[in-house]
């Protein structure tokens, strides 16, 4: 399938733009947001501030953001990598099928 319409082609590679950023933020490179949150848990730990419903909170939300992580962004990506590629005609980059009519047409004179 090749997505033909412009605005729908502008969409996809901008939705890809934001995928990779939310990815980038959500990875586990040691600067993702699930580290940060371990790191601020840890440091109201080492200074053993008095504030057990915060730190469930921020428990919650690093348990958010793992599952988000582990059940989602692998999949957000496949399917971005597969609208990016239905975005390109059949055949672009193989000069081979350049001459080579779509199925079912006929190929045109000359």
């Amino acid at each position: 399938m090749v997505l033909k319409d412009p605005e729908t082609g502008e969409r996809v590679r901008e939705a890809s733009v934001m995928q990779r950023q939310v990815g980038g933020r959500l990875d586990e490179s040691g600067n993702g947001l699930s580290d940060r949150l371990q790191r601020f848990l840890d440091d109201m730990e080492n200074a053993r501030m008095g504030y057990p419903e915060v730190a469930d909170q921020m428990r919650q939300m690093k348990a958010a953001v793992d599952r988000l992580r582990a059940e989602h962004l692998r999949t957000a990506e496949q399917g971005m990598t597969r609208a990016l590629r239905d975005l390109e005609p059949q055949g672009a980059g193989d000069p081979r099928q350049a001459d080579q009519p779509e199925p079912g047409r006929e190929p045109q004179p000359a």
